[in-house]
């Protein structure tokens, strides 16, 4: 580099023109060798095909699909199954797709070379484009015409499947919640049984019967007492009875009438002493149980069976002693012979004794029957009080069981609905992919770009040219002009020399010219060759 030299405007022109063939060449040679790879290149042609979604053409309201994927995940599932090997190997052969690389490449490779030559791209939220590249433009077109078929083919056969699929499921889902629906109603019914009498839902069935129980409790009582005052009083009048009989002696004692319960006492009258007696008492009797002791009726009854007692005293000085209270026996079979009035009373005596029997049996039956319905009341009792933890446990048997209950009715209504959007499906009234835009064979490639490849390879001749020459003026060193003389020597210059070429030299600049002229007239005749092609290319021609 020349110390001083500045780079103007005029100076960087004379480089130029000096350097002109060193330029010129490279990019003569540049571009020359890019027509010629570009010329050499196959023309690729793309074919490319819209498709649209079509909603399903049930309303959602009636019947709701249970394929409920975007169409950018449905996209990206059936493209993996589209371009997997086996898909695309059945396109290679069906149109003999890359006959010269099949020859020399394994299939696998031939299928990884096709694969990048297919595209997808999503249009809209409803539409997606798909395209293919190839050499041969009606094989182009005929390729993404198979494709569109095959996307709308696995469409319909992935939402079938996953309606099958879908249904299939709740199938097995709604089976495995009727069986354990079915043990719960089977551990709830054995629940049932085994505790019946003290489920909560019979509290008021309980409580009724425990209160019926006790009615007839209080009944049963009223009556075995009013049986007891009665056997009472046939126990006075057996005693009195036998009293009698033996006060007079034999033959003396008349048939007593016992007074009905609650009924009016006979009136003294006529008859023997002892008939009156026994009528005082039957009378005084009856009196006491209706009325109370300080009643002038009883005091005056009293009155009268002991003026009675005093008359038959006088009369019969040596009565026998009187036995004591108690159940009086029968007379014997083995007595003498009696009287009329004698055996009327020893038959009384034994109707008595049949009476009071009876009242005795009916007063044991009613006691054992308290006894049964103390046991039923302690009974029911005992349940109202397991009631509080049959409560609790039947309350989580029963929660179980509604829960089990809900899940089976929600699987059996989504069951039905699968069921109908699986046959939605299968009539392929659902959501479809529909071609809009079918694909035709292209005119234009777009693959080589020619104009392209021209232009860059004459751009690296034009830089390679200009890097050489400026690499050169950098590293050359020789003074043309007095002012570098100047300005890299720092002295005035005297005078300028000429050059003073030989014949020789004359007739090698000669030669020199006219390669540059032929190089110029190559480098314009491609520039128009090119010119001429890429206009022929843009007319269609």
């Amino acid at each position: 580099m020349v110390p001083g030299r500045r780079y103007t405007v005029g100076f960087i022109g004379r480089l130029l023109w000096r350097r002109r063939w060193m330029i010129a060449i490279p990019l003569a040679v540049f571009a020359g060798g890019a027509a010629t790879i570009s010329s050499l290149l196959p023309n690729l042609y793309r074919a490319e095909t819209t498709i649209l979604l079509i909603s399903q053409r049930v309303p959602e309201s009636y019947v709701r699909s249970t394929v409920s994927t975007r169409l950018e995940e449905r996209l990206r599932t059936i493209s993996q199954q589209i371009l997997s090997r086996t898909r695309l190997e059945g396109l290679i052969k069906d149109f003999n797709l890359y006959p010269d690389l099949s020859e020399k490449l394994l299939m696998e490779q031939v299928v990884e070379i096709m694969r990048p030559q297919v595209t997808i791209e999503l249009v809209r939220d409803s539409s997606f484009r798909i395209g293919f590249t190839y050499g041969d433009a009606a094989v182009a077109a005929k390729v993404t015409q198979r494709l569109a078929t095959l996307f709308i083919e696995e469409n319909l056969r992935d939402r079938e499947l996953q309606a099958d699929s879908t249904s299939r499921f709740l199938d097995a889902e709604l089976n495995d919640a009727r069986r354990r629906l079915i043990e719960q109603e089977k551990r709830l019914e054995n629940y049932r049984k085994a505790h019946s009498g003290s489920l909560p839902s019979q509290l008021a069935s309980n409580l009724q019967m425990i209160q019926t129980t006790q009615q007839s409790l209080t009944l049963l009582s009223d009556a075995t007492n009013r049986l007891r005052d009665r056997r009472g009083v046939i126990e006075r009048l057996t005693a009195e009875q036998q009293q009698a009989i033996e006060a007079v002696g034999v033959g003396a004692a008349p048939l007593v009438a016992v007074p009905p319960p609650g009924g009016n006492p006979p009136q003294l009258g006529g008859g023997t002493l002892a008939q009156q007696l026994v009528q005082a008492r039957q009378n005084l009797q009856a009196l006491e149980l209706r009325l109370q002791p300080q009643h002038p009726d009883v005091l005056r009854a009293h009155r009268q069976l002991a003026e009675l007692e005093s008359r038959i005293r006088a009369a019969a000085p040596a009565t026998p002693a009187t036995p004591p209270a108690g159940t009086p026996s029968l007379p014997p079979v083995s007595s003498p012979p009696q009287s009329p009035p004698q055996m009327a009373a020893a038959n009384r005596l034994r109707e008595l004794e049949g009476e009071r029997k009876t009242i005795d049996a009916q007063i044991a039956s009613n006691e054992a029957q308290d006894s049964r319905l103390r046991e039923t009341v302690l009974s029911y009792q005992s349940r109202l009080e397991q009631l509080p933890t049959r409560e609790s446990e039947i309350t989580e048997l029963t929660r179980d069981y509604a829960t089990l209950q809900a899940s089976y009715q929600d699987l059996l209504s989504k069951r039905e609905s699968s069921v109908v959007a699986a046959n939605l499906e299968r009539r392929q009234i659902g959501e479809q992919f529909r071609v809009i835009d079918p694909a035709r064979a292209p005119e234009i490639p777009i693959s080589p770009n020619r104009l392209m490849i021209n232009a860059i390879g004459a751009a690296l001749g034009l830089l390679f040219g200009l890097g050489t020459a400026l690499l050169l003026e950098v590293f050359n060193t020789t003074l043309r002009t007095d002012g570098e003389v100047a300005a890299a020597l720092g002295v005035a210059t005297l005078a300028m020399v000429p050059v003073l070429r030989t014949s020789a030299e004359l007739r090698r600049r000669r030669r020199r010219a006219q390669l540059e002229g032929l190089a110029v007239t190559s480098a314009a005749l491609a520039a128009g060759g090119v010119a001429a092609w890429w206009f022929t290319l843009g007319s269609g021609g």
